[in-house]
């Protein structure tokens, strides 16, 4: 007969709910970060992250803050005016944040193949 390991158990659902609230919220944090800053992805090397706990009446809250740095895609191929690289750059009063018609569709991070 098998036994529950009830701590075991307790661990993996502080886990699972972690990687749930990744999983449910990744893909809307994906297109903020995409909007906000241009084609790239958020270092999980150069990273921070800090929790607190919030007072609430309704019963104590957790509170994770997450810092990354931002890594812009570099386009390899890119000509015309498409950006080498993902950066969001200004356009007048206007933001463009994808870069525009590539004749390549190759990227690659920026900071694959370099060194700092």
């Amino acid at each position: 007969m098998a036994t529950l390991d009830l701590t075991a158990w307790i661990e993996q659902q502080k886990v699972s709910r972690t990687q749930i609230l990744v999983m449910v919220h990744g893909p809307a944090l994906k297109v903020l970060i995409e909007e906000e800053f241009g084609d790239g992805i958020m270092s999980a090397i150069d990273f921070d992250l800090q929790m607190e706990r919030q007072a609430d009446p309704k019963g104590d809250r957790v509170r994770i803050s997450m810092s990354g740095k931002f890594l812009p895609y570099k386009y390899y191929g890119a000509t015309g005016n498409a950006q080498a690289y993902g950066y969001k750059e200004e356009m007048g009063n206007r933001f463009r944040s994808f870069p525009q018609k590539r004749e390549s569709s190759c990227w690659v991070p920026a900071f694959a193949g370099t060194s700092g």
